[in-house]
């Protein structure tokens, strides 16, 4: 069996306030200054405990961004509004995944855990199959200090959880609402269960249009990312080959992200062998995220479109501010 390897994103400074009502009781009885100082020294402890307690929050996302099946596109919904200079805003994309089978510009922030399932129906080639895929992954870093790091780990045959590759983002962000990233999909895949010849290297540079405001306040509403890539962005499937399409797609990937509501973006996308569209989605106030879509719109490659669905979650996080 082909495995399709699908590409599938505000922190708080931990405040601790201390106090200086712990003394040693001189008697046995509780007098009206000691029971003042008591409630007092309670409502400092719950006040602390608040401020701990949102300092440990979920993700805003992507793929990211992130992937993982395409990681970054859980990773790549991180994004922040940040002060340039003086009161202008410099808006990033919204928390919305923005491309289901491409990589963008733009990766996480901050420090997090994350997992999720993709799959796609039918499968290239195939009688009507099916095909799943898991990951999950280790974000951490500060894009705009320095840079931001995920790693990603696949399973493309769910049903015996075997077939593992690895996925590495790195990003960096830039002025006027840009970022950069480079990363590989399928490192140490197995040959026998891709479609791509041998692992895939990629470089995209991302941007949010900054007259584009989000529904969401300090967001862009609208992004686009290009780059290009070796792999699956380059070479297409052995079935192609035996079909007559050709051995070599574009190597260039594009993908370009519209907000029609809050919280839901309409993407479009190019991904080196063919075309694809997708809705990005996050439905709740927690930082679920889903991209559902469909592929191989074009003859270029494959034997017909596919539906394509990704979903992922950040199991844990603490979250930096980009500054």
């Amino acid at each position: 069996m082909i495995k399709k390897q699908i590409l599938t994103d505000v922190g708080q400074h931990d405040e601790w306030l201390g106090s200086g009502y712990f003394n040693s009781f001189p008697g046995k009885k509780f007098s009206n200054t000691i029971k003042l100082r008591l409630l007092k020294c309670r409502a400092i402890f719950i006040l602390g405990l608040t401020c701990f307690c949102s300092s440990v929050v979920f993700a805003q996302d992507t793929f990211e961004h992130s992937m993982a099946l395409k990681f970054d596109s859980l990773l790549n919904s991180q994004s922040t509004a940040k002060h340039a200079s003086g009161s202008e805003i410099v808006l990033y994309p919204d928390d919305a995944p923005s491309s289901l089978m491409s990589p963008t510009g733009f990766g996480g922030s901050g420090t997090y855990i994350y997992g999720g399932i993709g799959g796609t129906y039918p499968e290239l080639y195939t009688d009507n199959k099916a095909d799943l895929i898991l990951f999950g992954g280790l974000s951490f870093g500060d894009p705009a200090k320095i840079v931001n790091v995920a790693i990603g780990v696949n399973v493309t045959d769910v049903h015996r959880f075997s077939d593992f590759s690895a996925n590495l983002n790195i990003s960096r962000q830039l002025p006027r609402g840009s970022s950069i990233s480079i990363g590989t999909y399928q490192l140490l895949s197995n040959p026998n269960q891709t479609d791509s010849e041998g692992n895939t290297f990629y470089f995209a540079f991302g941007h949010a249009v900054q007259w584009a405001r989000s529904k969401t306040p300090g967001l862009s509403a609208l992004s686009y990312s290009i780059g290009f890539g070796t792999g699956r962005f380059l070479y297409k499937s052995p079935n192609d080959v035996d079909a007559g399409k050709g051995k070599y797609g574009t190597a260039v990937f594009c993908n370009v992200s519209y907000e029609i509501i809050r919280h839901v973006n309409l993407n479009a996308e190019w991904y080196g062998t063919n075309m694809g569209v997708s809705a990005g989605i996050r439905p709740f106030k927690n930082p679920l995220s889903i991209c559902v879509g469909v592929d191989n719109l074009t003859k270029y490659s494959g034997d017909k479109p596919s539906m394509v669905f990704t979903i992922g979650y950040p199991l844990s996080v603490k979250r930096s501010t980009a500054k």
